[in-house]
């Protein structure tokens, strides 16, 4: 098992650290992801777009402390039947609560019925969860596209995350709090235009680190990223549970 006792950035004790990695499955490259993940700082990667996309979500949701992806292989026996399942993903809120969740496609769900291995497969999982008392979620294209434009701007958001990750924006991200806290409500572009001579990318890593941490909010599942997006201080985090 992989299970672990570190402690992660916020002084909490992770249960996990680091993936069960698995051969790559199938001939196609398209399904297969790695992608720099800011908020566990090292690289992930996922096996069928509706991981990865799910993934996108965990960075953009900052009451999410940490997260493994394939982080354990559970063990068990149903309908008589010894069986094994690598779980999707494990994550961990900011509060400690912790749960494991598995990524289906909605329709392979309606047809449990017809497909055995996939009911005892959850099944698996849930009972396991449940022997730990830790939360067991399925989810689904469902719930993961719900906002296809929250998906696209993250997207561009973790990318720019990714490209700045070496660089050093403390001195210009305690400006960019400062000045959102006195402007109350600011546009990108007009807050570019405070940092005269500082190039336009280390400005919007500032700001995407910001956004990521859950200081800064923008209506990123409700307008599209561009210079013209408000910026505002966001209020106390509140936690899940």
């Amino acid at each position: 098992m992989n299970e672990t006792a570190q402690t992660g950035n916020r002084g909490q004790t992770l249960r996990h650290t680091k993936p069960l990695w698995e051969p790559r499955r199938g001939r196609g490259g398209s399904n297969y992801w790695q992608v720099y993940s800011p908020k566990i700082d090292r690289r992930v990667k996922f096996y069928s777009n509706l991981e990865y996309h799910h993934w996108i979500l965990v960075e953009a949701t900052p009451e999410i402390a940490a997260f493994c992806e394939r982080p354990i292989k559970v063990l068990g026996v149903n309908d008589g039947k010894n069986g094994s399942s690598l779980i999707d993903m494990w994550v961990q809120w900011r509060n400690g609560a912790e749960e494991y969740r598995e990524l289906k496609y909605a329709k392979k769900l309606d047809q449990l019925d017809e497909k055995p291995a996939l009911r005892r497969l959850l099944e698996l999982q849930k009972a396991w969860c449940e022997r730990r008392e830790i939360a067991h979620q399925v989810l689904t294209d469902n719930e993961v596209y719900a906002n296809k434009l929250q998906l696209r701007n993250w997207q561009l958001i973790l990318a720019q995350l990714a490209n700045t990750r070496d660089l050093d924006l403390d001195k210009i991200q305690e400006s960019i709090r400062q000045i959102v806290a006195e402007e109350g409500t600011i546009s990108l572009l007009a807050l570019s235009r405070w940092f005269d001579g500082v190039p336009p990318t280390s400005i919007r890593g500032a700001v995407f680190r910001l956004i990521h941490a859950g200081e800064l909010q923008a209506p990123l599942d409700q307008a599209v990223l561009t210079e013209a997006i408000p910026l505002r201080s966001s209020h106390e985090l509140s936690v899940q549970g």
